[in-house]
């Protein structure tokens, strides 16, 4: 956000952004790099923004809806090629994803039209060393926290997959809990892709306590944000089914995998799954403590 090439291309996407979303034009930034880079990313950014006072509480209330998203690293590649073993299915699944973003966005904007314009925004000489040493250490902190929560999640899905040994509570709990096994468990039932979408889309409580600081700093409620993870999964998952009534080919087109097989041989025992759990909080709030530090 301190990236003087930030500035430049808010100017130019300010009449856009205006007009369409009717948000600052950083807010387009904040959703371009949370579409290519994941959604702690987008969260991230909208974080930044406010903090340098590019963002009032009036927009970064609306762009928290819709700016948060799957990367196609992860919709696409992990998804789509490796989990269906088809591609184009991860293009469809990403491609939702983003249609619902936007229809979210273009109607919270017509709902809320108050923004700020770019012309009150002073631009900022920073020097290029501090950016680049300041975005290495950001990056690392965010992978060391992504990677908490994910770990620690994962161990609670399987905790509970143990005490309630079904194959639909299983796929409901890991559909919640982490994205990842969400979608593995539903690609391995054969899943419609819409279903697998809606999984990707509303991100699993990893992903979203991943977001909790950011939530916190822009003073957004918790509730708030959950709800609009929900209408962001629902309105994905119906954009994905007429996409494939489009593509009838990239729906169940990959073959099945059992469970027992993609499931890692730590997550078979209780014992060893509860102490990844108290392991990974640890971790989880060391980080976020140095952080506040």
């Amino acid at each position: 956000s301190d990236s003087p090439f930030t500035e430049k291309l808010s100017k130019k996407l300010s009449a856009f952004s205006e007009r369409v979303f009717k948000v600052n034009p950083c807010g387009i930034i904040a959703f371009l790099t949370g579409t290519l880079g994941g959604y702690p990313i987008g969260a991230k950014t909208l974080s930044e923004f406010y903090d340098s006072k590019k963002l009032n509480d009036y927009d970064v209330h609306k762009l928290f809806c819709w700016c948060i998203n799957p990367s196609p690293a992860f919709a696409i590649t992990a998804v789509g090629t490796f989990m269906l073993r088809n591609t184009k299915s991860g293009i469809i699944i990403y491609t939702s994803t983003l249609l619902s973003a936007l229809s979210i966005g273009i109607c919270v904007g017509l709902l809320n039209k108050n923004f700020i314009s770019i012309s009150t925004l002073q631009e900022r000489k920073i020097d290029s060393k501090h950016i680049f040493i300041n975005s290495v250490a950001n990056g690392n902190n965010a992978m060391l926290s992504v990677c908490g929560w994910v770990l620690l999640f994962s161990g609670v899905s399987s905790v509970l997959g143990k005490a309630i040994p079904t194959e639909y509570a299983t796929l409901v709990i890991s559909s919640i809990t982490e994205v990842t096994n969400g979608c593995r468990i539903a690609t391995a039932h054969s899943f419609p892709l819409s279903a697998i979408c809606a999984i990707l889309s509303f991100g699993g409580l990893a992903v979203i306590f991943q977001i909790g600081p950011y939530l916190e700093k822009c003073n957004i409620s918790f509730k708030e944000f959950l709800c609009w993870r929900i209408v962001n999964s629902a309105l994905s998952a119906f954009i994905c089914s007429q996409l494939v009534k489009l593509f009838p080919d990239c729906q169940n087109v990959f073959s099945n995998i059992a469970i027992g097989n993609t499931t890692f041989t730590i997550t078979r025992s209780f014992f060893t799954a509860f102490m990844m759990i108290l392991m990974c909080a640890v971790f989880v709030f060391e980080v976020d403590n140095r952080k506040k530090v």
